[in-house]
């Protein structure tokens, strides 16, 4: 479960730039425990430097821990984004879809992490106004 908010955080975070929609500037601090909450760290995630993974550029998404160092294996090492198809992929060991901006509600959002496929079916598209007045779609 922690994986899926965490996970959600940065996609929603992501949406809030249409114009390369992953806003680089971003960097989010994310509390995460073990044991019910008996041990505990922070955790700053952020965007580094472009790096080419295959045939794609990437940018590289990075942690800090602080001395819990409770940062999650299976956080995303890369993000590319796709502004043609509104598509942003997320890179763990492997080239997956973690987000697509041109889905419609009652569409069905396929994507494989790890080898386990997921089949979501959107329940609500929200516009979100961005600072520059520009109205973007696609943020359930």
């Amino acid at each position: 479960m922690k994986k899926f908010l965490v996970s959600n955080f940065i996609l929603f975070s992501i949406c809030a730039n249409a114009q390369t929609m992953v806003d680089t500037n971003k960097v989010w601090n994310v509390v995460e425990c073990l044991n019910n909450f008996s041990y505990c760290g922070t955790n700053v995630y952020y965007f580094g430097s472009d790096t080419t993974i295959g045939p794609y550029t990437y940018k590289k998404f990075l942690v800090n821990s602080d001395s819990g160092n409770l940062a999650p294996p299976w956080r995303p090492q890369a993000v590319r984004e796709d502004t043609t198809t509104k598509k942003i992929y997320f890179y763990t060991g492997g080239d997956f879809l973690a987000y697509d901006f041109s889905l419609n509600q009652g569409d069905t959002f396929n994507t494989n992490f790890g080898g386990c496929p997921f089949f979501l079916v959107v329940d609500s598209v929200d516009t979100v106004t961005l600072l520059n007045g520009e109205q973007e779609s696609g943020c359930f």
